[in-house]
């Protein structure tokens, strides 16, 4: 003994923490206002009519609106899926609200390859390498959506484009825009199988159940956004979903959760 004192080991947890985390609102973004998001994303992503019927009554350019109130970045979300008869009137649309916006979402290439001269465009699609991630850089594409949470090589695509990937909440699952109002009614349907459940909306499918990749993101890097989902959620959930990924902690839930690809 030298009269020292002992040195102690401290036992550091793996960073886990984002450094942005966005919100994908279902409908209206008022309830969320206050939940300390750094990005915003509003609109519809699924049913053409809809997003058509909503962009004429002036909903889309109130939700943009509020959304602007928190003072972070606002991105407009639109049909994944847009078909020939209606393209037109989804790239008008577009246009009117572009200059309001920071970014515009959509999963379709030809609506990009009309948009991304003149706005940041974000892509719906699964991007799992490097090259694939160059390839829609080169196109004009400014970020990508994940389709899917899949962590393989997302450090490595984050540093090409600005990749987004889903973290809490229902994971969409399937884009059918023929499917619309009349096909499965103006309120969602929940269907329970063996295997889980889905709900079906106006152009698109969630899952029932809950994704938490809350305590696994170490392998998808700082640099990736993660995506908090509000559909089902309240206000208070949004908000502590967003805390917890900021701060690298697990969400604290009750919500039924399904298997992911790191369990």
């Amino acid at each position: 003994m030298d009269g020292r004192p002992a040195e102690r080991t401290v036992l550091r947890q793996p960073d886990q923490r984002i450094r942005t985390v966005a919100i994908h609102v279902t409908g209206d973004p008022e309830p969320f206002l206050k939940c300390g998001a750094d990005r915003y994303w509003v609109g519809v992503r699924g049913s053409v009519s809809e997003f058509l019927e909503l962009a004429s009554d002036g909903t889309i350019a109130s939700w943009l609106s509020a959304a602007g109130r928190t003072r972070r970045k606002v991105g407009l979300v639109t049909p994944y899926c847009v078909d020939a008869a209606r393209f037109d009137q989804v790239i008008s649309a577009i246009a009117d609200f572009s200059v309001g916006v920071d970014r515009v979402m959509t999963g379709d290439f030809g609506v990009a390859s009309r948009i991304s001269d003149a706005v940041r465009t974000y892509l719906v699609a699964a991007v799992n390498n490097v090259d694939h991630a160059i390839f829609l850089r080169r196109l004009g594409i400014h970020g990508v959506r994940a389709i899917r949470p899949v962590s393989t090589g997302a450090m490595d695509v984050n540093r090409e484009i600005d990749l987004e990937m889903p973290v809490f909440g229902r994971l969409p699952i399937a884009f059918m825009p023929e499917c619309d109002r009349g096909s499965v009614g103006d309120a969602p349907v929940e269907l329970h199988g063996r295997g889980g459940g889905i709900i079906l909306c106006r152009g698109y499918a969630v899952t029932s159940d809950y994704l938490d990749l809350s305590d696994s993101l170490r392998p998808f890097g700082r640099d990736t956004v993660g995506v908090v989902e509000t559909f089902g959620l309240t206000p208070d959930e949004v908000a502590e979903a967003v805390d917890a990924i900021r701060f690298g902690r697990p969400v604290e839930t009750n919500r039924p959760l399904f298997v992911s690809e790191q369990d």
